[in-house]
């Protein structure tokens, strides 16, 4: 853990530390970020340790002895704001250093795999998921998942609504290059207009009937029927309500965190289509 250790990585191992011990105080969460660094193979620990004053010792040796702990000391105070937890655990200990996750944060801590409150260690695992993700998907999902951790909740359920309607931009082209009979290619051509939601329902009737015609292979059809209508719809519903003055709703961050965390299966899935018409132009697909 030298002094250039990333600090998406100790944000990453503290929300990992606190998934274990919802009460505790400071100095041991900066203890157990140094002992899961060591577990992980990220830091191997100085040849002594180093003893803080009154705590624990941390094991950090150089620049490290300081930085390590004022990083975590700081994350504590973004997720105090974020009501991941709160200062104090009881009436005797009612202040900082110590601290309590709170119900909502027990919610969140509780689940597995890379949480929208460590963005770093999110969009590095939707990355290894979804490796073939389109770059323009990639900066809008970093750009709702930042916006989210900034309590800006409107703007990160916009962006992700991009991010979404990137992906379908992608599936609809894919899907028109691979019709091959000329006369049905201009018609599907014809019926998309320009806006996306033209677009996503020519997509979605068109595949609708290959699966009449059994011309999808029974995954697929699961894929279109399950995981592209209801995630294309339920992302777009709320980045409409976010996105237009004139519809007054209120966007909760609970609602934005689930869209979050399902959006990189929902791209998994979807991008299953994409493959499969990039494997099958030429062929006389889609029964428009």
């Amino acid at each position: 853990m030298s002094g250039d250790f990333p600090y998406q990585e100790i944000r990453s191992l503290l929300l990992e530390y606190l998934a274990e011990n919802f009460e505790s105080q400071y100095v041991f969460a900066v203890k157990g970020v140094v002992e899961l660094a060591k577990k992980h193979g990220l830091y191997s620990g100085p040849t002594n340790s180093i003893t803080r004053i009154g705590g624990p010792s941390y094991d950090l040796d150089g620049q490290d002895f300081k930085r390590v702990p004022e990083i975590v000391r700081q994350l504590f105070w973004m997720l105090l704001v974020q009501g991941i937890l709160v200062f104090g655990h009881d009436d005797m200990n009612p202040n900082w250093p110590f601290y309590k996750i709170t119900e909502y944060g027990e919610s969140i801590l509780k689940q597995h795999g890379p949480r929208p409150y460590d963005p770093d260690g999110f969009l590095k695992e939707f990355s290894r998921i979804n490796p073939n993700a389109d770059s323009i998907v990639l900066e809008y999902l970093k750009e709702a998942v930042y916006t989210f951790n900034m309590g800006c909740f409107k703007a990160s359920a916009v962006m992700l609504g991009c991010a979404s309607e990137q992906i379908i931009l992608i599936l609809h082209e894919i899907f028109e290059s691979a019709i091959s009979d000329p006369s049905k290619k201009k018609a599907f051509t014809q019926s998309s207009r320009w806006n996306i939601y033209s677009k996503f329902n020519n997509l979605r009737e068109s595949l609708e009937d290959m699966i009449k015609a059994k011309q999808l292979p029974a995954d697929l059809v699961e894929v279109v029927r399950s995981d592209l209508i209801s995630g294309f719809e339920l992302i777009r519903r709320i980045r409409n309500s976010a996105g237009h003055p004139d519809i007054q709703s209120c966007i909760r961050r609970e609602a934005i965190y689930l869209n979050l965390t399902f959006f990189t299966e929902y791209t998994r899935q979807v991008l299953k289509l994409v493959e499969y018409f990039k494997g099958h132009s030429n062929r006389p697909i889609g029964g428009v």
